[in-house]
Protein backbone atom coordinates (compact mmCIF):
# COMPACT_ATOMS: atom_id res chain seq x y z
CA UNK A 1 0.00 0.00 0.00
CA UNK A 2 1.39 2.93 -0.82
CA UNK A 3 1.01 6.49 0.59
CA UNK A 4 -1.45 7.89 -2.76
CA UNK A 5 -2.86 4.63 -2.74
CA UNK A 6 -5.84 5.74 -0.81
CA UNK A 7 -7.13 7.96 -3.68
CA UNK A 8 -7.01 4.62 -5.86
CA UNK A 9 -9.99 2.01 -6.73
CA UNK A 10 -7.68 -0.48 -6.84
CA UNK A 11 -8.35 -2.51 -4.36
CA UNK A 12 -11.97 -2.07 -4.50
CA UNK A 13 -11.89 -3.25 -8.51
CA UNK A 14 -9.58 -6.21 -7.24
CA UNK A 15 -12.45 -7.44 -4.90
CA UNK A 16 -14.73 -6.87 -7.68
CA UNK A 17 -12.81 -8.78 -9.72
CA UNK A 18 -12.35 -11.95 -7.60
CA UNK A 19 -15.78 -12.21 -6.83
CA UNK A 20 -16.94 -12.70 -10.50
CA UNK A 21 -14.38 -15.02 -10.66
CA UNK A 22 -15.64 -16.73 -7.50
CA UNK A 23 -19.76 -16.24 -8.78
CA UNK A 24 -18.40 -17.48 -12.83
CA UNK A 25 -16.55 -20.59 -10.75
CA UNK A 26 -19.75 -21.46 -8.75
CA UNK A 27 -21.90 -21.04 -11.91
CA UNK A 28 -20.22 -23.30 -13.60
CA UNK A 29 -20.00 -26.09 -11.13
CA UNK A 30 -23.85 -25.92 -10.48
CA UNK A 31 -24.19 -26.03 -14.23
CA UNK A 32 -22.40 -29.30 -14.57
CA UNK A 33 -23.79 -31.16 -11.62
CA UNK A 34 -27.51 -30.05 -13.11
CA UNK A 35 -26.14 -31.53 -16.92
CA UNK A 36 -25.08 -34.43 -14.56
CA UNK A 37 -28.18 -35.35 -12.94
CA UNK A 38 -30.58 -34.54 -16.07
CA UNK A 39 -28.32 -37.16 -17.68
CA UNK A 40 -29.00 -39.70 -14.92
CA UNK A 41 -32.88 -39.23 -15.20
CA UNK A 42 -32.66 -39.48 -19.18
CA UNK A 43 -30.67 -42.30 -19.41
CA UNK A 44 -32.58 -44.14 -16.04
CA UNK A 45 -35.93 -43.00 -18.01
CA UNK A 46 -34.83 -44.49 -21.19
CA UNK A 47 -33.61 -47.78 -19.69
CA UNK A 48 -37.46 -47.97 -18.51
CA UNK A 49 -38.68 -47.88 -21.35
CA UNK A 50 -36.60 -50.67 -23.58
Amino acid sequence: MGLFSIFSNDDAEQAAAQRNQGLQQGYDQLSNLYGQGRNALTTSLSWREQ
